[in-house]
C-alpha cells in the first residue's frame, strides 16, 4: 500500500512539475510587452538581490579582516561618504550644464 501511494506522489509531483516547465517556456517565449516588462523588472529584481547579498557577504568578510576597531572607523565613515557625493550629484557640481548640447 505505501509502495502504490509513493508511485502516485511521484507521478503527481512529476505532472506538477512538467506543468511549471511547460508554463515558463511559454512566458519565456512570450514577446507580448507585458511579458518583457515581467523579464525586464524580474531581471532588476534579481540584480538587486544578488548586489544585497554581495554587500552582506563583504560586510562580514571586512568586519573579520579589520578588526573591531578598523571595522568601526569603516562602518561611520562610509554612509557619510556616500552622502556627501549624493549632495554633490544633486547639486550639479562638476557638470557644467550651458555645455550640454541642446
Amino acid at each position: 500500500m505505501a509502495l502504490i501511494d509513493s508511485e502516485a506522489s511521484a507521478r503527481t509531483a512529476q505532472g506538477a512539475l512538467a506543468g511549471l516547465m511547460t508554463r515558463v517556456r511559454a512566458w519565456r517565449d512570450d514577446a507580448s510587452h507585458n511579458s518583457i516588462a515581467q523579464k525586464v523588472a524580474g531581471s532588476a529584481f534579481l540584480i538587486r538581490i544578488v548586489s544585497a547579498a554581495l554587500v552582506f557577504g563583504s560586510q562580514i568578510l571586512f568586519a573579520r579582516w579589520m578588526g573591531t576597531f578598523e571595522f568601526g572607523i569603516y562602518v561611520s565613515s562610509v554612509p557619510t561618504l556616500i552622502e556627501q557625493s549624493q549632495l554633490v550629484a544633486r547639486s550639479g557640481l562638476g557638470h557644467d550644464d550651458r555645455l550640454q548640447r541642446k
